[in-house]
C-alpha cells in the first residue's frame, strides 16, 4: 500500500505453541513494511545495493507489546519516518488489527557502504524524498 501501510496475514509459522503471534515475528513484519515504504518511494533495497553499493541496517529497535494477535489475523503495519539526519532514519511503526493497537516501536535505520562495511550518509535522493513528504 502506498500510504505507509502494509497488510500482513498471520500464518502458522508466525505463531507460538499457543497460537499467538510470536514476539519476534513483529520484527519481520516491521522490516517488510519498511522495505515496502522505501520501495513505494522509488528506493528498492536491491537497486540501492546494486547501483549505490549501500545496504540498510537496523542500529536500534525498541518495541512495546500491547495486545496479542493470532493465526490468520490481518494486520496493518503503519510506517512513518519520525526523524532523520544525514546518517540515520528513525521510523515509528505500529501493528494494528481491527482498530486495536497490538505493537508499537521505534526503529533506527542506517546506510552501510558495502565496500568499507561502515556507516555512510543516506543518499541525497532518499533524504530529499523524505523531506518533501514531511513538509506536506
Amino acid at each position: 500500500m502506498d500510504d505507509g501501510n502494509t497488510l500482513i496475514r498471520v500464518c502458522y509459522a508466525d505463531t507460538d505453541a499457543g497460537g499467538v503471534v510470536y514476539h519476534g515475528s513483529y520484527l519481520r513484519y516491521f522490516d517488510q513494511a519498511r522495505a515496502d515504504w522505501l520501495r513505494h518511494r522509488g528506493f528498492s533495497q536491491q537497486v540501492v545495493k546494486e547501483q549505490m553499493g549501500l545496504v540498510f541496517a537496523v542500529r536500534a529497535v525498541q518495541l512495546r507489546y500491547c495486545r496479542p494477535a493470532g493465526l490468520d489475523a490481518q494486520l496493518v503495519i503503519r510506517t512513518q519516518v519520525n526523524e532523520s539526519d544525514p546518517t540515520t532514519l528513525r521510523f515509528r511503526q505500529e501493528a494494528w488489527c481491527e482498530q486495536v493497537l497490538l505493537v508499537e516501536g521505534d526503529v533506527e535505520l542506517v546506510c552501510v557502504d558495502l565496500r568499507r562495511w561502515k556507516a555512510a550518509p543516506w543518499p541525497e535522493a532518499i533524504r530529499s524524498t523524505i523531506a518533501a513528504q514531511s513538509a506536506s
